[in-house]
């Protein structure tokens, strides 16, 4: 993973918007078991850049929460994490992983990660 977080030095003291994607993932219903790990994941690509990151995750599993950075949700049947980061100088990935703590069906969903990407502007 790349470090690309800086501080602000006294030469820039506000922040730009640069540009705002959407990462979107539709998973259809699956079954899994006890112990079992199933992952999911898209890549969309972005300028290269130095940028300041804000990102939030909704998923239509638990429409009433909405996540910043990373999402953690476990149950008594499963456990979930979504990670949203840039994987390399020009992509960022949302990455979905789902852990089986008792086997169980996980319905239909749709998980949405908006990454707002800033620069530092005097």
């Amino acid at each position: 993973m790349l470090l690309d977080r800086f501080l602000l030095n006294t030469d820039y003291d506000t922040q730009k918007e640069a540009t705002s994607i959407t990462l979107e993932l539709q998973i259809p219903e699956f079954k899994i078991n006890s112990g079992q790990e199933k992952y999911y994941e898209t890549t969309t690509q972005i300028a290269p850049g130095v940028y300041f990151e804000n990102i939030n995750i909704e998923t239509t599993l638990y429409p009433d929460y909405n996540f910043f950075g990373t999402a953690a949700i476990t149950t008594s049947s499963y456990a979930m994490q979504v990670m949203v980061y840039r994987s390399d100088a020009t992509h960022f990935k949302m990455r979905i992983r789902f852990y089986g703590r008792n086997t169980t069906t996980i319905p239909t969903s749709t998980t949405k990660a908006a990454v707002h990407l800033f620069v530092a502007t005097q």
